[in-house]
């Protein structure tokens, strides 16, 4: 159950940052490859964004959702200087 509660959580989180900023799938998942250098293709991220009810429907690793935070927090920072 706690495992359940964090992929909804994850996935919840990395669906109103794509809202909030206005955000493409593919400048996501461009952002959480510059931050980690791993690659993310297209497919990842939409099985991360999947309903949970789904066979192609895949967890988004915390990791994820930390490199895309600290990914947007450096592009913040670089447009107010």
């Amino acid at each position: 159950m706690e495992k359940e509660n964090e992929r909804l959580q994850n996935q919840n989180e990395l669906k109103e940052i794509i809202e909030r900023y206005n955000l493409t799938q593919r400048q996501v998942a461009d952002l959480i490859e510059k931050e980690t250098k791993e690659g993310i293709g297209d497919r990842k991220l939409r099985s991360w964004l999947a309903d949970p009810q789904l066979k192609s429907s895949r967890t988004l690793p915390n990791w994820a959702i930390t490199a895309l935070k600290n990914a947007i927090k450096k592009m913040n920072e670089d447009q107010k200087s």
